[in-house]
């Protein structure tokens, strides 16, 4: 007993309150045992900071592609070339012909 009195008394006095070690206790907890840990708020936040990235580039994805379809849709010209460039459509007259070239001789 009076070895323990004698540990006790080599302990300074602040780390003797029962309600600063609770404290502490309380804080260690929170920062590295928890299920919100700060490890996992950092990777969460990093997690959001690339999903703001992506929505705003499909943001102004959407936006060229609606004044890709504003411009086609205004001009009837606009949408033959449009539709013969991309989709390889012709007229019933007309004979389409591909080259295709082999770029792995060059």
């Amino acid at each position: 007993m009076n070895r323990l009195k004698i540990i006790l008394e080599k302990i300074p006095a602040p780390l003797q309150n029962k309600f600063l070690l609770t404290i502490i206790f309380f804080i260690v907890w929170m920062l590295f045992f928890d299920k919100n840990n700060i490890f996992s708020q950092k990777q969460t936040q990093s997690e959001l900071n690339k999903l703001k990235q992506q929505r705003n580039f499909y943001v102004s994805e959407i936006e060229n592609i609606n004044q890709t379809k504003t411009a086609l849709f205004s001009n009837q010209d606009n949408l033959e070339t449009f539709a013969r460039e991309r989709y390889l459509m012709k007229k019933d007259n007309e004979d389409l012909f591909l080259i295709e070239t082999d770029s792995s001789k060059y």
